[in-house]
């Protein structure tokens, strides 16, 4: 959450549920020692929590490091001695608050400024497979088809938004089959990115509706939708670059027991069981898509074709029925092209998902689209296979900008 809340969303998480969560179970926890405190002090009133006590526990969190564990205890344990010391220095009676504002404050500046991290850092677990590889791929059960889909799984009828005066869609209708790939282009700005930020609800529409399975799901959240069966990636990749390329995956697998703290502690054992479980199955999806070897790499460490590789690993592991690429193959060296092309192939013609993508690189479009979309001022002008309508003269005249319109 604390990387890019979006994303998050995007996999099915919700943050102001999360958030919410981990503020109780942290206002439980401090409830519990208030009442110890009381119980022990006899008294409680606001003057025994003034600024030195507030600059104190933040340096216990800052100077052993706030996202390590064991540093925070550190942390708190050498605040603690570091107090216990100060009273044997022969100070003027009353003045010992004061000193601790003024020594634990300039601590508190000293570590922001010599070493924010704290003094141990946020330590990342490491993975190591603990099954050979043919027993990972035989457990690949959650890395399915998510329902046995045919026909249109997905389409929108006259959809219009409008930014201040600025009209992105107006209109636009499209249908989108199963096990098929349709290809949308159009110039920039023509409103592509925005047909899939209504669909997946981080956009509402002003008029028109969305139909999944026939069901329709516009002003849903976006975490509803893609738990519904509607995934996407983003033209900015928007990993979580603070995870490892492995958690990247474990993060984004659906319907986690270990998300909600409620019914995950009493069935302990199966949060348990389900983690190793999802370990293995993103295992074999980093095998799949060739980043076995970076598995314990920080996200933000790969390379741009690698994040975008491991963008398409994490919408797998996600599931959907429906996946929305956003310009997959947009940075790619050419001659890494390929592989994604083989990915992005095998999601329609094995798994049978609907595959939409938007693209601007015609040649990814005749490889792979199935049907293709022409936008354009926020309507589709036209509709046909990639060879018609990369054939149309004026279609690609508005795309390379030297129409306003098609004649």
């Amino acid at each position: 959450m604390r990387d890019d809340e979006i994303a998050a969303e995007a996999f099915g998480k919700h943050p102001n549920r999360v958030k919410l969560t981990i503020f109780t179970i942290g206002a439980g926890i401090a409830g519990l020692a208030g009442g110890v405190f009381a119980h022990y002090m006899r008294y409680v009133g606001p003057t025994q929590f003034g600024l030195d006590v507030v600059i104190l526990f933040l340096v216990m969190l800052v100077l052993g490091g706030q996202f390590n564990l064991v540093g925070v205890t550190c942390g708190t344990l050498l605040v603690g001695v570091l107090i216990e010391g100060l009273r044997f220095l022969p100070l003027p009676r009353g003045s010992e608050a004061f000193l601790h504002q003024v020594v634990f404050g300039g601590l508190l500046i000293t570590i922001l400024f010599l070493r924010p991290d704290g003094l141990l850092r946020e330590r990342f677990p490491r993975y190591r497979r603990s099954v050979p590889a043919r027993a990972a791929v035989s457990s690949r059960d959650r890395v399915s088809v998510r329902a046995d889909t045919s026909g249109n799984v997905l389409r929108t009828e006259g959809l219009v938004k409008r930014f201040g005066g600025v009209t992105a869609l107006d209109g636009c209708s499209l249908e989108l089959p199963a096990g098929r790939i349709t290809a949308i282009i159009g110039p920039n700005g023509a409103g592509k990115t925005t047909i899939f930020n209504l669909i997946t609800g981080f956009v509402a529409p002003d008029a028109g509706q969305v139909y999944y399975c026939d069901q329709p799901i516009a002003g849903l959240g976006p975490a509803r939708i893609a738990r519904l069966g509607v995934g996407r990636t983003f033209q900015d990749v928007r990993i979580w670059p603070k995870l490892t390329v492995i958690e990247n995956i474990l993060v984004s697998f659906p319907g986690q027991a270990g998300e909600r703290p409620l019914i995950g502690l009493p069935l302990w054992p199966r949060v348990i069981h389900e983690q190793r479980r999802n370990a293995e199955l993103a295992w074999h999806l980093l095998e799949r898509f060739g980043l076995e070897h970076k598995a314990n790499d920080l996200g933000g460490a790969l390379s741009y074709a690698q994040q975008k590789m491991l963008a398409l690993a994490r919408l797998t592991a996600l599931d959907p029925a429906v996946m929305l690429l956003d310009e997959p193959t947009a940075g790619v060296d050419i001659k890494r092209i390929g592989v994604f092309l083989d990915h992005i192939r095998r999601f329609a013609t094995e798994q049978h998902k609907t595959v939409c993508l938007i693209e601007h690189n015609m040649d990814v479009v005749r490889e792979l689209a199935d049907h293709v979309l022409f936008v354009n001022d926020g309507r589709l002008v036209a509709a046909g296979s990639p060879e018609d309508v990369t054939a149309d003269a004026a279609l690609m005249a508005i795309y390379l900008g030297y129409s306003a319109s098609v004649s």
